[in-house]
């Protein structure tokens, strides 16, 4: 059976549209988009519907992050009540008023390959390459993802290579990333723990700063430096224990 990412954030809307869904194929439902994003990197599915309470500007960092990624080239991409015509980077637009039976028609000629609507048949989406030869996996503005959720959503997917954050000023830090545990951090003179907590809150106080996410294979990170023995998540924590207590990393000049 074919298989539909939901993204949804009211409950109400999730559970009718999961009904209407399930008419047609397995469906599981996304909270937001990087959640969703995160689905998609582990289980690719047939087709990704995003709700209509979703942020445009949002859905085109969204749509914009899918294109990107190798391994998920030809991903289709649906929206509900979009007005005119999708964003860039979606492939078909569903009303937003529509009957169960309706909308689950929509949904089948899509999965079909036979929607009016659509820019490619579902059935031609090429096989994933995992390490593809496009320079990056992931690119976008931190002012859609925060440096936390976006590295939450890379250890969660157990992604390996390098993520790097360029600043306005044109200043970079680099995030070496085996296995979805970060391994080693630079940033304007500093290495490791430093280095990372550093690029927290730098990217805090600028989100309009730029990441890029560059895959490599996990004998090629093995030549990198360990300058952080710590998992993600006691990375995190314990610079939120820092925060918490008014201890600010890298308050000091770049």
């Amino acid at each position: 059976m074919k298989r539909i990412v939901l993204i949804e954030a009211d409950p109400a809307r999730a559970f009718a549209l999961l009904t209407t869904c399930r008419e047609v194929a397995t469906v599981t439902v996304a909270p937001d988009l990087l959640y969703a994003f995160t689905l998609l990197e582990w289980d690719p599915p047939d087709l990704v519907v995003v709700g209509v309470a979703v942020d445009q500007e949002d859905v085109r960092a969204f749509a914009k992050m899918v294109r990107e990624d190798p391994a998920l080239q030809g991903m289709p991409l649906a929206i509900i009540g979009s007005g005119s015509s999708p964003p860039p980077g979606i492939d078909f637009r569903l009303p937003a008023v529509a009957s169960a039976k309706e909308m689950a028609e929509e949904l089948r000629k899509i999965l079909e390959g036979v929607h009016p609507s659509g820019l490619r048949s579902v059935q031609e989406r090429p096989e994933p390459d995992p390490l593809a030869t496009r320079e990056d996996v992931l690119s976008g503005s931190l002012r859609v993802l925060s440096l936390v959720d976006l590295t939450q959503a890379l250890a969660h997917a157990r992604k390996t290579g390098r993520l790097r954050l360029v600043f306005r000023d044109g200043t970079m830090g680099d995030l070496m990333f085996d296995d979805g545990q970060v391994v080693h951090g630079v940033f304007s003179g500093r290495t490791g723990e430093r280095a990372f907590a550093r690029l927290l809150t730098e990217s805090e106080q600028d989100r309009r700063t730029e990441f890029r996410f560059q895959p490599m294979r996990r004998r090629e990170v093995f030549h990198q430096p360990r300058t952080i023995n710590m998992t993600v998540q006691q990375l995190l924590l314990t610079i939120a224990v820092d925060w918490d207590e008014g201890h600010l990393p890298g308050q000091e000049a770049k």
